[in-house]
């Protein structure tokens, strides 16, 4: 009678390991296929330039939506990454979407006009932007865009830059990570038309 209530719990502890093996298995494999959407979906940058100050700056960690334009459509003062060959070298950049596809930027006398009205400036650096673009018209599938700290900012108004293809764009700022005292969704600036 000892012997079968020793084999019992046996058998009953036999049981329980398989139920909690099985468990993290599943529990692992939950957790790979999470981080594996999550890395298709979502992913950070940290910010190595001064091109977006004040918004954003060196050492900005944010959250980027990699499929904000695969499944949705660029906005006018959304804050993206791209990559982009610039004097020779592929860079990644971070800069604001000023125009969209078909819009008509002018920039003159430190002003931005989107498709003649003067836009509002106040959350960049010095409130101005240094240029001349007489009546560009965004060509279709490219977006120009253009860095909040304007007068240092290496962006879609020389024409070695020129305009970034959506194609290109890594993907939409949503959040930032770091430093704590700025946690938090992004600021959406700009774009008035």
């Amino acid at each position: 009678m000892e012997n079968q209530t020793s084999e019992t719990k046996t058998n009953s502890e036999k049981k329980k390991d398989t139920v909690s093996n099985r468990t993290f298995i599943i529990a692992l494999v939950i957790v790979i296929i999470l981080g594996v959407l999550l890395n298709v979906f979502i992913g950070s940058v940290r910010v190595k330039e001064t091109s977006m100050l004040p918004n954003f700056v060196e050492n900005d960690h944010l959250l980027i939506n990699k499929m904000a334009y695969k499944i949705g459509e660029p906005e006018r003062g959304d804050v993206i990454i791209f990559k982009k060959t610039v004097y020779g070298d592929s860079e990644r950049l971070i800069k604001r979407v000023i125009g969209l596809p078909g819009d008509t930027i002018t920039i003159k006398d430190n002003e931005v006009y989107l498709n003649g009205k003067k836009q509002d400036q106040s959350y960049t650096h010095d409130g101005i932007t240094p240029g001349n673009v007489e009546n560009y018209t965004v060509p279709a599938g490219q977006l120009y865009v253009m860095g909040d700290n304007r007068i240092v900012s290496l962006d879609s108004r020389p024409k070695e830059t020129g305009t970034v293809s959506i194609s290109k764009v890594k993907g939409k700022v949503i959040f930032r990570l770091t430093p704590l005292n700025k946690f938090g969704t992004i600021p959406h600036y700009g774009g008035d038309e």
